[in-house]
């Protein structure tokens, strides 16, 4: 554990250059417009502490991945009742916030203000307004001017985003702004889901043997299978890049070791899906392709594809039965169309 550090000093011992990230003990959730809008916090006077999140590699990526799960499958199912919908996106906003302050007092929310990473344009830090940079699409800040949530945006509108008000942002990285920092429940519902998308869209590549050059397949939610116009390797290189990423060696005792300089947790979690992706069989992360299931596992060999055996003989079985279903429902179609053939005669 970090030696603790006095406010003013509290930046070079918990960001970027030395590859820590910030957690606090405890955190709340609080609302906004009768619940709909919900942030996650650090509970006041709740014990502030640094760590290394490539430390926790692979299971914080396991937690995070786990995460997408469980809030990917928080849909609000359809309904023409414009009450009862309301109430049910209110129930699973609800309950989205409580999976996150679960997953923050282990790792720390994921930080999309340091992921926009804001500067002040030109040479003048008191112009008012501030430049973020959207790297990703599940990063969304209101009041931005473009569509991709990239440029220039008033400062005090930025910071209200994540409820900071009467606190500069040239203090990002001290302990009263961290105290403050709120995470929108629905950025990070946005990028947990993203983030185990990709996760899946590497397990299929790899599963069903394609390569580089294959044609790309998109399936939507319901199955459907629709060919696109650029190759695996190109939705590969998108949903894998990490932007603004930096190594620098540090000596751990007589150890060298690597720190990785990231934005944010966010920009932490892809770099260790990246190096996940590209580990060899033994000892990746990889997620149970049994669709009841889809939780993380650490592969042995590299045929691993199920969590654990029963996994396997379940969905052999499944695959089976589809199959016999599939041979049934052609047997009666052929002997239906002979029994017309012979009529017709």
């Amino acid at each position: 554990m970090p030696k603790k550090k006095r406010n003013e000093d509290i930046e070079p011992e918990l960001f970027v250059a030395k590859g820590y990230w910030f957690r606090f003990k405890e955190y709340e959730t609080v609302s906004y417009f009768n619940g709909h809008r919900q942030y996650v916090r650090p509970v006041k006077s709740s014990k502030i502490e640094s760590y290394r999140p490539f430390d926790c590699f692979p299971r914080l990526l396991d937690d995070y991945l786990d995460l997408g799960k469980m809030l990917s499958e928080d849909q609000a199912p359809e309904t023409t009742d414009d009450a009862e919908h309301r109430a049910i996106l209110l129930k699973r906003e609800t309950r989205n916030a409580k999976s996150i302050v679960e997953f923050a007092r282990k790792y720390g929310l994921p930080g999309t203000l340091w992921q926009c990473d804001p500067k002040s344009p030109g040479s003048n830090p008191d112009s008012g307004e501030v430049f973020v940079e959207n790297s990703l699409w599940s990063v969304s800040i209101p009041c931005a001017p473009t569509e991709r949530r990239t440029g220039l945006i008033k400062t005090a509108d930025f910071l209200k985003s994540f409820l900071i008000e009467n606190i500069s942002l040239s203090d990002k990285y001290k302990e009263s702004f961290l105290r403050a920092y709120a995470e929108p429940v629905k950025n990070v519902v946005r990028d947990a889901v993203d983030f185990r998308r990709s996760a899946l869209e590497w397990n299929r590549y790899r599963d069903k043997q394609y390569s580089p050059e294959s044609p790309y397949i998109y399936i939507d939610r319901g199955g459907a299978e629709s060919p696109v116009s650029h190759k695996w390797e190109d939705e590969l290189r998108g949903t894998l890049a990490v932007d603004s990423v930096g190594m620098t060696p540090n000596f751990d005792g007589r150890n060298l070791r690597i720190n990785y300089d990231f934005r944010s947790l966010i920009s932490a979690l892809r770099i260790m899906l990246l190096l996940n992706a590209a580990a060899t069989a033994a000892g990746q992360l990889r997620l149970c392709v049994l669709p009841e299931c889809g939780k993380a596992f650490i592969a042995r060999y590299d045929r691993s594809r199920y969590c654990k055996p029963d996994h396997a003989n379940a969905h052999r079985q499944k695959l089976w039965q589809n199959n016999q279903r599939k041979e049934t429902r052609k047997g009666k179609s052929n002997g239906s169309k002979h029994s017309t053939t012979k009529e017709g005669r």
